[in-house]
Protein backbone atom coordinates (compact mmCIF):
# COMPACT_ATOMS: atom_id res chain seq x y z
CA UNK A 1 0.00 0.00 0.00
CA UNK A 2 2.66 2.42 0.17
CA UNK A 3 2.97 2.65 -4.06
CA UNK A 4 -0.75 3.67 -3.18
CA UNK A 5 0.49 6.56 -0.66
CA UNK A 6 2.89 7.51 -3.54
CA UNK A 7 0.71 8.16 -6.51
CA UNK A 8 -1.86 10.36 -4.35
CA UNK A 9 -3.96 7.66 -1.65
CA UNK A 10 -7.07 5.79 -2.33
CA UNK A 11 -8.40 8.39 -3.84
CA UNK A 12 -6.25 8.31 -6.85
CA UNK A 13 -5.94 4.89 -7.44
CA UNK A 14 -9.35 3.26 -7.31
CA UNK A 15 -10.76 5.50 -9.98
CA UNK A 16 -7.37 4.71 -12.04
CA UNK A 17 -8.20 0.99 -12.05
CA UNK A 18 -12.37 1.38 -12.52
CA UNK A 19 -10.84 3.20 -15.89
CA UNK A 20 -8.38 0.53 -16.47
CA UNK A 21 -10.76 -1.65 -16.21
CA UNK A 22 -13.28 -0.18 -18.20
CA UNK A 23 -10.80 0.25 -21.39
CA UNK A 24 -9.67 -3.44 -21.03
CA UNK A 25 -12.45 -6.07 -20.40
CA UNK A 26 -13.63 -6.31 -23.37
CA UNK A 27 -10.18 -8.22 -24.39
CA UNK A 28 -11.15 -11.44 -24.31
CA UNK A 29 -7.74 -13.37 -23.38
CA UNK A 30 -6.05 -10.75 -21.41
CA UNK A 31 -8.37 -8.33 -19.55
CA UNK A 32 -8.20 -10.56 -16.49
CA UNK A 33 -4.76 -9.37 -15.74
CA UNK A 34 -5.90 -5.82 -14.77
CA UNK A 35 -9.43 -6.89 -13.41
CA UNK A 36 -7.29 -9.03 -10.96
CA UNK A 37 -5.81 -6.09 -9.50
CA UNK A 38 -8.67 -3.94 -9.27
CA UNK A 39 -10.16 -7.02 -7.44
CA UNK A 40 -7.20 -7.25 -5.10
CA UNK A 41 -6.72 -3.63 -4.81
CA UNK A 42 -10.72 -3.80 -3.38
CA UNK A 43 -9.45 -6.82 -0.83
CA UNK A 44 -6.90 -4.79 0.74
CA UNK A 45 -9.28 -1.56 1.55
CA UNK A 46 -11.89 -3.77 3.00
CA UNK A 47 -8.78 -5.54 5.09
CA UNK A 48 -7.46 -2.36 6.18
CA UNK A 49 -11.24 -1.04 6.86
CA UNK A 50 -11.36 -3.99 9.24
CA UNK A 51 -8.36 -3.45 10.68
CA UNK A 52 -8.24 0.17 11.70
CA UNK A 53 -11.58 0.07 13.45
CA UNK A 54 -13.23 2.37 11.36
CA UNK A 55 -17.21 2.19 11.01
CA UNK A 56 -18.58 -0.58 9.87
CA UNK A 57 -20.55 1.00 6.91
CA UNK A 58 -17.20 1.61 5.12
CA UNK A 59 -15.87 -2.29 4.99
CA UNK A 60 -20.03 -3.05 4.39
CA UNK A 61 -19.78 -0.33 1.52
CA UNK A 62 -16.35 -1.94 0.03
CA UNK A 63 -17.93 -5.53 0.05
CA UNK A 64 -20.85 -4.35 -1.40
CA UNK A 65 -18.83 -2.64 -4.21
CA UNK A 66 -16.76 -5.87 -4.24
CA UNK A 67 -19.57 -8.17 -5.04
CA UNK A 68 -20.87 -5.79 -7.50
CA UNK A 69 -17.71 -5.70 -9.14
CA UNK A 70 -17.58 -9.78 -9.51
CA UNK A 71 -21.50 -10.23 -10.97
CA UNK A 72 -20.25 -7.67 -13.99
CA UNK A 73 -17.26 -9.78 -14.68
CA UNK A 74 -19.20 -12.30 -14.33
CA UNK A 75 -21.52 -11.74 -17.32
CA UNK A 76 -18.66 -10.19 -19.75
CA UNK A 77 -16.85 -13.07 -21.56
CA UNK A 78 -13.59 -13.42 -21.10
CA UNK A 79 -11.19 -16.53 -21.30
CA UNK A 80 -10.42 -17.30 -17.16
CA UNK A 81 -14.35 -16.98 -16.58
CA UNK A 82 -14.63 -20.32 -14.72
CA UNK A 83 -11.76 -18.96 -12.25
CA UNK A 84 -13.49 -16.02 -11.69
CA UNK A 85 -16.69 -17.76 -10.72
CA UNK A 86 -13.89 -20.10 -8.64
CA UNK A 87 -13.01 -16.68 -6.35
CA UNK A 88 -16.27 -15.91 -6.52
CA UNK A 89 -17.29 -18.23 -4.46
CA UNK A 90 -14.61 -17.94 -2.21
CA UNK A 91 -15.14 -14.15 -1.73
CA UNK A 92 -19.23 -15.29 -1.20
CA UNK A 93 -17.83 -17.87 1.65
CA UNK A 94 -15.64 -14.93 3.59
CA UNK A 95 -18.59 -12.13 3.40
CA UNK A 96 -21.94 -13.39 2.97
CA UNK A 97 -21.82 -16.81 3.81
CA UNK A 98 -25.53 -17.19 5.50
CA UNK A 99 -27.09 -16.81 2.15
CA UNK A 100 -24.38 -18.40 0.52
CA UNK A 101 -26.66 -21.26 -1.23
CA UNK A 102 -28.97 -18.18 -3.05
CA UNK A 103 -25.80 -16.26 -3.89
CA UNK A 104 -24.12 -18.95 -5.80
CA UNK A 105 -27.79 -19.94 -7.72
CA UNK A 106 -28.15 -16.62 -8.83
CA UNK A 107 -24.20 -16.17 -10.28
CA UNK A 108 -24.39 -19.60 -11.56
CA UNK A 109 -27.64 -18.01 -14.19
CA UNK A 110 -25.19 -15.19 -15.27
CA UNK A 111 -21.91 -17.62 -15.40
CA UNK A 112 -24.34 -20.27 -17.79
CA UNK A 113 -25.55 -17.40 -20.23
CA UNK A 114 -21.59 -16.01 -20.14
CA UNK A 115 -20.29 -19.40 -20.96
CA UNK A 116 -22.06 -20.08 -24.26
CA UNK A 117 -21.25 -16.57 -25.27
CA UNK A 118 -17.32 -17.78 -24.39
CA UNK A 119 -17.68 -20.71 -26.36
CA UNK A 120 -17.97 -18.73 -29.54
CA UNK A 121 -15.39 -16.63 -28.88
CA UNK A 122 -12.88 -19.44 -28.08
CA UNK A 123 -13.09 -21.21 -31.30
CA UNK A 124 -12.53 -17.59 -32.90
CA UNK A 125 -9.53 -16.92 -30.72
CA UNK A 126 -8.10 -20.40 -31.82
CA UNK A 127 -8.56 -19.17 -35.17
CA UNK A 128 -6.49 -16.07 -34.73
CA UNK A 129 -4.07 -17.54 -33.26
CA UNK A 130 -3.49 -20.08 -35.77
CA UNK A 131 -3.08 -17.08 -38.35
CA UNK A 132 -0.66 -15.51 -36.32
CA UNK A 133 -3.41 -12.50 -36.03
CA UNK A 134 -4.52 -12.46 -40.07
CA UNK A 135 -6.64 -9.61 -40.92
CA UNK A 136 -8.70 -12.23 -42.50
CA UNK A 137 -9.45 -13.75 -38.83
CA UNK A 138 -9.93 -10.77 -37.06
CA UNK A 139 -13.23 -9.64 -39.49
CA UNK A 140 -14.55 -13.34 -39.37
CA UNK A 141 -14.25 -13.21 -35.39
CA UNK A 142 -16.23 -9.79 -35.36
CA UNK A 143 -18.56 -10.76 -38.44
CA UNK A 144 -19.35 -13.73 -35.91
CA UNK A 145 -19.93 -11.07 -32.84
CA UNK A 146 -21.86 -8.77 -34.89
CA UNK A 147 -24.47 -11.73 -35.02
CA UNK A 148 -25.73 -12.28 -32.29
CA UNK A 149 -28.98 -10.84 -30.19
CA UNK A 150 -27.24 -7.72 -28.82
CA UNK A 151 -23.56 -7.53 -30.09
CA UNK A 152 -21.07 -5.72 -27.46
CA UNK A 153 -19.75 -2.71 -29.47
CA UNK A 154 -17.03 -2.01 -26.96
CA UNK A 155 -16.04 -5.49 -27.91
CA UNK A 156 -16.17 -5.52 -31.82
CA UNK A 157 -13.64 -2.09 -31.25
CA UNK A 158 -10.98 -4.02 -28.92
CA UNK A 159 -11.11 -6.87 -31.70
CA UNK A 160 -10.65 -4.15 -34.90
CA UNK A 161 -7.52 -2.48 -32.07
CA UNK A 162 -6.22 -5.62 -31.85
CA UNK A 163 -6.01 -6.74 -35.56
CA UNK A 164 -4.56 -3.02 -36.02
CA UNK A 165 -1.90 -3.57 -33.89
CA UNK A 166 -0.64 -6.11 -36.98
CA UNK A 167 -2.03 -4.60 -39.83
CA UNK A 168 -1.62 -0.98 -38.78
CA UNK A 169 -0.28 -0.57 -42.52
CA UNK A 170 -3.36 -1.64 -44.58
CA UNK A 171 -5.84 1.02 -45.08
CA UNK A 172 -8.72 -1.40 -45.85
CA UNK A 173 -7.76 -2.35 -42.25
CA UNK A 174 -8.42 1.54 -40.85
CA UNK A 175 -11.24 1.86 -43.71
CA UNK A 176 -13.57 -0.93 -41.99
CA UNK A 177 -12.81 0.08 -38.52
CA UNK A 178 -13.82 3.99 -39.35
CA UNK A 179 -17.28 2.89 -41.55
CA UNK A 180 -18.01 0.22 -38.38
CA UNK A 181 -18.14 3.29 -35.98
CA UNK A 182 -19.80 5.59 -37.95
CA UNK A 183 -22.47 3.55 -39.74
CA UNK A 184 -23.14 0.53 -37.10
CA UNK A 185 -21.95 1.85 -33.64
CA UNK A 186 -22.75 5.47 -34.17
CA UNK A 187 -19.84 6.73 -32.98
CA UNK A 188 -19.09 10.04 -35.00
CA UNK A 189 -16.31 11.13 -32.66
CA UNK A 190 -14.59 7.89 -32.05
CA UNK A 191 -14.94 7.46 -36.01
CA UNK A 192 -13.20 11.07 -36.12
CA UNK A 193 -10.09 10.22 -33.74
CA UNK A 194 -9.40 6.38 -35.58
CA UNK A 195 -9.19 8.41 -38.97
CA UNK A 196 -6.73 10.68 -37.70
CA UNK A 197 -4.52 7.88 -36.26
CA UNK A 198 -5.43 5.73 -39.58
CA UNK A 199 -3.73 8.97 -41.81
CA UNK A 200 -0.85 8.94 -39.74
CA UNK A 201 -0.14 5.41 -40.17
CA UNK A 202 -1.17 4.90 -43.65
CA UNK A 203 -0.53 8.71 -44.80
CA UNK A 204 -0.45 7.44 -48.84
CA UNK A 205 -4.23 6.65 -48.70
CA UNK A 206 -6.42 8.78 -50.49
CA UNK A 207 -9.30 7.00 -48.91
CA UNK A 208 -8.56 7.11 -45.58
CA UNK A 209 -7.38 11.16 -45.96
CA UNK A 210 -11.41 11.61 -48.15
CA UNK A 211 -12.42 9.40 -45.02
CA UNK A 212 -10.96 11.97 -42.44
CA UNK A 213 -12.12 15.27 -44.79
CA UNK A 214 -15.63 13.74 -44.75
CA UNK A 215 -16.18 13.53 -40.58
CA UNK A 216 -14.21 16.73 -40.35
CA UNK A 217 -16.61 18.60 -42.43
CA UNK A 218 -19.80 16.72 -40.53
CA UNK A 219 -17.99 17.80 -37.25
CA UNK A 220 -16.40 21.34 -37.63
CA UNK A 221 -17.79 22.44 -41.25
CA UNK A 222 -15.95 23.47 -44.36
CA UNK A 223 -13.23 25.94 -43.10
CA UNK A 224 -11.72 22.78 -40.82
CA UNK A 225 -12.46 20.25 -43.74
CA UNK A 226 -10.05 22.03 -45.97
CA UNK A 227 -7.65 22.22 -43.87
CA UNK A 228 -7.52 18.53 -43.74
CA UNK A 229 -7.26 18.95 -47.32
CA UNK A 230 -4.45 20.69 -47.60
CA UNK A 231 -2.76 19.24 -45.11
CA UNK A 232 -3.03 15.99 -47.31
CA UNK A 233 -1.82 17.16 -50.34
CA UNK A 234 1.50 19.03 -48.40
CA UNK A 235 2.70 15.44 -47.85
CA UNK A 236 2.72 14.86 -51.62
CA UNK A 237 2.40 11.49 -50.58
CA UNK A 238 -0.39 10.69 -52.78
CA UNK A 239 1.37 12.01 -55.81
CA UNK A 240 2.38 8.84 -56.30
CA UNK A 241 -0.55 6.44 -57.01
CA UNK A 242 -3.37 8.67 -59.35
CA UNK A 243 -5.75 6.41 -57.71
CA UNK A 244 -4.92 7.61 -54.67
CA UNK A 245 -4.49 11.05 -55.56
CA UNK A 246 -8.38 11.15 -57.18
CA UNK A 247 -9.94 10.18 -53.90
Amino acid sequence: MAAVEAFGGSDYVLPILQLAVDATEAHFKDSQTIWIQYKEYIEHAIEAAGSAGGADGDATALVDLLQAVFIERLGQPHAELDATFALYSQFITQHRNDTYEQHMIDANHTVSQTRQRCSIRDGCEDDLAKSAGSWGATTSYIAKLAREKVPNTKEICMLYERGLAISRYSPGAWDEYISFLAGSAGEMQGSLGVARRAVRNCWWSGSLWAQLMHLTYAESGLSVANEVYARAVSTHALEHSMSEFSQ
